[in-house]
């Protein structure tokens, strides 16, 4: 049993909707938007953002994996030192001049 809810634990690491009633396609704004979301929630939780925000860098790839312009992005999010940082650069590049094309 703990193997099994091991795996299904695991899939979410490949798909942040493993868990829909109904699985279908996400856009890229849907993902961005649930970065942000994961974003504010570990800002509301975590106490000691500085230390700590290098563990949540290790989730960025399940976010922006397939978005036209990851490679770049994730490179970016992966040199951010603090959620401010790491919410500058999504709104950077989702905006009608950024990076994304």
């Amino acid at each position: 049993m703990a193997l099994m809810a091991s795996m299904i634990g695991r899939g979410i690491f490949h798909n942040p909707f493993a868990f829909e009633k109904e699985p279908r396609e996400h856009t890229s704004k849907e993902l961005l938007d649930l970065l942000r979301l994961h974003l504010s929630l570990f800002n509301k939780y975590e106490k000691d953002e500085i230390r700590q925000f290098k563990s949540l860098r290790r989730f960025f790839k399940i976010y922006v994996r397939g978005i036209r312009g990851a490679s770049e992005l994730r490179h970016q999010l992966m040199n951010t030192q603090s959620i401010a940082e790491a919410r500058a650069l999504l709104d950077e590049f989702e905006s009608p001049n950024g990076r994304r094309r």
